[in-house]
């Protein structure tokens, strides 16, 4: 698919409840063009794996609710991503991903710096960091553990974070 162009991702494959399988995002070329990346794979309640090509999202200032409510969900592989510092609001991005265990990305990805990082990974209790951080029940549901600070990898730094290096 030719997506050099596009602009907005917004709802691309939202609700799409019974696809079980995906092939194609990871030949895709996408560049700093796309602004905006909503609700991208929102809904897509079969779908168990998720890979993304060598995406450039430098130019998105929002990603809300891009992976929110793909309840079947246990990885996602957005290593071939990249962000830039105009991605700026994240709230709900993994939102009640239950089975999501694994997101894999490159070190130095810019999402913990976005300001609005509310509820990014709420409800992702089984979802654990390169190096150990995870989120469990009690900590799924709490402010302090599911913002967009996390939004990193795992052990740089020293700091905690909910993706891994790939």
């Amino acid at each position: 698919m030719s997506s050099a162009s596009v602009t907005d991702f917004t709802e691309c494959f939202r609700g799409c409840s019974a696809l079980t399988d995906l092939k194609g995002p990871e030949t895709w070329t996408v560049t700093s063009v796309c602004t905006t990346a909503n609700s991208m794979f929102n809904g897509c309640t079969k779908l168990e794996k998720l890979k993304l090509g060598i995406w450039n999202m430098t130019g998105v200032g929002t990603a809300t609710y891009m992976f929110q409510g793909m309840s079947a969900v246990t990885e996602i592989d957005m290593n071939g991503l990249t962000w830039g510092s105009a991605t700026t609001n994240i709230n709900s991005m993994f939102n009640g991903n239950g089975k999501l265990v694994m997101i894999y990305e490159k070190v130095g990805t810019a999402l913990a710096g976005a300001i609005s990082p509310t509820s990014v990974f709420y409800n992702c209790y089984n979802l654990k960091g390169g190096s150990g951080s995870a989120l469990n029940n009690s900590t799924s549901v709490n402010n302090s553990y599911i913002g967009g600070a996390y939004a990193r990898v795992d052990g740089v730094g020293g700091l905690p974070g909910y993706f891994t290096a790939k």
